[in-house]
Formats: C-alpha cells, sequence, structure tokens
C-alpha cells in the first residue's frame, strides 16, 4: 500500500460466511484500548482511510 508500504491490501473472496454465534452468550461492551503511542494511533488511521479507498475502487 502506498500509504503504508510496509504492509500490503489483500482481496479475499467469500462465498459463503457461517454463522457462528452461540445463545448461551452475548458481547455486551465492545473491546476497547488505550494508545500508549499516538503517532500508531495515526498510522492505523491512515492504513485504514487506504484500505477505505482502495475498496470503495
Amino acid at each position: 500500500m502506498t500509504a503504508a508500504p510496509e504492509y500490503v491490501a489483500e482481496a479475499i473472496e467469500v462465498d459463503l460466511i457461517e454463522d457462528h454465534r452461540k445463545p448461551a452468550f452475548r458481547v455486551e461492551a465492545r473491546v476497547d484500548r488505550r494508545w500508549i503511542d499516538e503517532s500508531e494511533r495515526d498510522a492505523l488511521g491512515r492504513r485504514i482511510t487506504a484500505l477505505t479507498q482502495l475498496a470503495a475502487g
């Protein structure tokens, strides 16, 4: 990826997605993190933006 040359974007075509949700439990809260290095947070944002643009065509 031009925006992050140490990463590669890979397209995966899927024919079927199996639903493995179980009625025995559910997630009540999202997974969260606290950023120690804000530059890494910003780099992740740039990679997400680049992937979103690639996916849009």
